[in-house]
């Protein structure tokens, strides 16, 4: 078993001590992540910036890691090797999971905040007065263009015995109406007539 010496013991320290700093800002960005999801209203921008920056550590790990296997690999350095393989591989599976994690719960907290502000937003257009304006515009509209009752009106053929049965219905429904214009109500009639009645009226 080799040991490590000289320039190529001191590549690994460094490497080392640069690999433990990186862990330190993973585990801080956690704990950011960790306390903006406890507050009332989390702020995701500032949650997805903390994941990327611990997705970018993560990579900085992944490559010191590399670095370091290949001197041990080079000096023949077998249990420290075997030792660094699963400390490495406990580390990225328990952070794995735990951006998994925040992943899930950064999306889950996003989209209720999307709900809130929708609500927020329906809420504010329902509480905003009617203006004048709009009030008579909407009045203008219904009383230019009133939508027929939804009454079934048999068309009248001039028969004597039906024209009782068709102007009571007639009349309550178009003729007596205030949201007609005379000329609405005529039209009406017309299309409603049929063989000798509609013969008549064209005179």
């Amino acid at each position: 078993m080799s040991v490590l010496e000289g320039p190529t013991a001191e590549a690994v320290k460094k490497l080392l001590k640069k690999r433990s700093s990186h862990k330190g800002h993973v585990t801080r960005n956690l704990n950011s992540l960790k306390i903006g999801l406890l507050a009332e209203y989390p702020d995701i921008r500032y949650l997805n910036d903390c994941l990327d920056a611990v997705k970018t550590q993560k990579k900085v790990i992944e490559d010191v890691f590399i670095s370091i296997s290949d001197i041990y690999i080079e000096s023949n350095i077998e249990k420290e090797l075997d030792d660094l393989n699963l400390d490495q591989e406990t580390y990225l599976t328990e952070l794995d999971t735990g951006l998994s994690t925040y992943h899930s719960l950064i999306v889950k907290h996003k989209m209720t905040t999307d709900e809130a502000e929708r609500v927020k937003e329906a809420e504010r257009l329902k509480s905003l007065p009617i203006k004048p304006s709009d009030r008579s515009e909407t009045k203008s509209v219904s009383v230019l263009k009133p939508v027929l009752p939804k009454l079934s009106i048999s068309k009248f053929d001039g028969n004597p015995l039906k024209w009782t049965s068709f102007w009571d219905i007639f009349k309550s429904t178009i003729h007596d109406s205030t949201n007609f214009a005379k000329i609405q109500k005529f039209c009406y009639l017309r299309s409603y007539l049929i063989s000798e009645a509609a013969e008549t009226i064209e005179g």
